[in-house]
């Protein structure tokens, strides 16, 4: 049995970042460019492995997204009109994790 532990970190608003103990970054509501809550020296990650997006708000979709994604190469789980948005921004299908309600992604 591992004695390591996920790490959640609280960012900010609705923004947090999980380390599992396999070390996969997982961000839920990434809000970073132009958050006025963010403390200083929160960036986003060098690794990122899931993206996890509950809605298309600006507090829980950074507006820069679709870099992000593009510069990070992870894994998106979203509903399908934030999917359409980012693919509409260049954001290619295949990064996108299809799930339906009861579904299970495993890293």
């Amino acid at each position: 049995m591992s004695t390591q532990q996920s790490q959640i970190q609280f960012l900010a608003h609705a923004s947090f970042r999980i380390t599992t103990p396999e070390g996969h970054v997982i961000l839920i509501d990434p809000w970073y460019t132009n958050n006025p809550a963010l403390p200083p020296g929160l960036t986003i990650p060098d690794k990122v492995d899931l993206i996890l997006i509950t809605h298309g708000h600006r507090d829980h979709l950074d507006s820069k997204m679709a870099d992000i994604i593009r510069t990070k190469s992870p894994k998106v789980i979203a509903n399908p009109m934030v999917r359409f948005y980012l693919q509409e921004q260049g954001v290619p299908e295949h990064v996108f994790e299809p799930l339906n309600a009861g579904g299970l992604y495993l890293l």
